[in-house]
């Protein structure tokens, strides 16, 4: 429980961070929410369900992209059971201890192309 109220809080601190410097991306979030949620005029706040919040692909994409950026768990350790070949088609032996840092691949050219500083939710 206290691991997931610190990496929620961090990812939200975070995304409102990025909707601040970026506030074309809040007016998409604030219009997708209006079309989709079916939000009336003057009306601020509306509830909604688990099944309407899928309708939201442009706020998912936002989500997303913060933490691509901004990662809750910045660093995973991976270890293969068996002989296993990775993608790049390095081969791995049991035990190997493999570490994965997601804030650095979150700001990979190879992996994002040459826009890859770039905060963009339709990506």
């Amino acid at each position: 429980m206290f691991a997931w109220r610190n990496t929620t809080s961090a990812a939200l601190t975070w995304f409102f961070a990025l909707l601040a410097k970026n506030p074309l991306v809040e007016k998409k979030i604030k219009e997708e929410s209006k079309q989709q949620l079916h939000v009336k005029e003057g009306e601020n706040l509306k509830f909604f369900t688990k099944k309407k919040s899928r309708k939201l692909i442009y706020l998912h994409g936002a989500l997303c992209e913060t933490l691509r950026f901004f990662p809750s768990v910045s660093l995973e350790h991976k270890v293969p059971p068996d002989h296993d070949i990775l993608p790049s088609g390095y081969r791995v032996s049991p035990k190997t201890r493999m570490i994965l840092p997601f804030y650095t691949m979150g700001r990979m050219e190879t992996l994002w192309g040459k826009d890859c500083l770039e905060f963009k939710p339709h990506r």
